[in-house]
């Protein structure tokens, strides 16, 4: 569109740029090559912007996949209950009379005992009173909390620095308590029922887990949350095809526009200024106004030397005049006479 409107690019262009042109100088910019040069300035501009934005990007997803490509994964060292139970580097705890912790302490399993018993140690201090002590002692220790599994997830969908390690160490299910013999449990019961026949349940879940959350997924390789560099690339790109636009109009409304066919008047000669230098001829006070110090003195000059030019001329003249005596002798001139002086 900018070579169509440019008056340049439509006078240098043999055929006009066409849209598959355009696609294939885009092209041809990434891959720092093109058989199209620009001609004008509002196209020059756009191109220059272009290239440095091509140049940015892939400069930045190359540096960003190098580095994606050689990184090495860290390792966790502990990835279930039987890592945790095996090591006294980290520690671990739950919450003070809860379900958790009355799990750990009923369970006759090997693995779980020798789990109670460290968070038993130090006076029961690697237990906390509430969840949120348990995530804050996480964030800021070397210590980890055991935890029901949907609080489990309802914290790291909120908390991007946490993960959960391992699977389930016991699987429950939760339900609605109505005293015995109630009418209305076998109505509950069939309602939860086809709410998870519907997966409404997960939806619910979904909506207050997840959709509510801060997004916690890994960015693209050298996109940051806010946009990062691409969203200030993307600015410079979108700043310069304004700024090419303004300026392929202005050129376009300036080649169209009625021009002012008045010739300019010629600059001093050279006689002039050197009269100036010479002779140091002043300016008269209306030109001096009128033109300003430099213009009246050059006006001068020339006017100092038209004069002395006329002066010989009519010198010359004159002399090639006839005398008295031939005027009244020939009684009448002639119109070479007449040239001579000057009527």
């Amino acid at each position: 569109m900018l070579a169509r409107i440019s008056p340049i690019e439509r006078s240098s262009q043999r055929r006009s740029v066409s849209f598959g042109d355009a696609l294939w100088f885009l092209y041809c910019s990434l891959m720092q090559q093109s058989s199209m040069v620009p001609r004008g300035m509002s196209t020059r501009l756009l191109s220059l912007v272009w290239w440095l934005f091509a140049l940015m990007l892939v400069s930045s997803y190359t540096a960003n996949l190098a580095a994606t490509a050689t990184a090495k994964r860290m390792e966790t060292p502990i990835e279930g209950a039987e890592d945790l139970s095996k090591q006294s580097r980290i520690r671990y705890g739950t919450l003070k009379k809860g379900s958790t912790m009355t799990f750990f302490k009923e369970s006759k399993i090997e693995t779980y005992e020798r789990m109670w018993k460290s968070m038993s140690e130090e006076g029961g201090r690697r237990l906390v009173e509430s969840s949120k002590e348990g995530i804050s002692r996480v964030q800021h220790e070397e210590y980890a909390y055991l935890m029901e599994s949907s609080m489990l997830e309802y914290a790291v969908e909120r908390h991007c620095d946490l993960a959960q390690v391992g699977g389930l160490i016991d699987q429950k299910g939760y339900g609605i308590g109505l005293p015995k013999g109630s009418p209305y449990r076998a109505q509950i019961s069939r309602a939860i029922l086809r709410l998870q026949e519907k997966t409404i349940l997960t939806e619910l879940k979904n909506k207050w887990w997840k959709d509510k959350s801060h997004s916690c997924g890994a960015p693209m390789m050298g996109v940051d949350e806010d946009g990062g560099p691409v969203a200030g690339l993307a600015l410079c790109l979108l700043g310069g095809l304004v700024s090419s636009t303004v300026f392929a109009i202005t050129q376009f409304i300036a080649s169209i526009w009625p021009r002012d066919e008045t010739p300019i008047q010629s600059a001093p000669t050279l006689s002039a200024l050197l009269s100036v230098a010479v002779l140091g001829i002043k300016a008269p006070g209306e030109v001096r106004r009128k033109f300003g110090r430099l213009d009246g003195v050059v006006e001068a000059a020339d006017l100092e030397v038209t004069n002395s030019v006329l002066g010989r001329q009519r010198t010359k003249r004159a002399e090639s005049l006839p005398t008295r005596k031939d005027r009244v002798r020939k009684r009448t001139l002639t119109p070479a006479d007449m040239k001579a002086l000057g009527f």
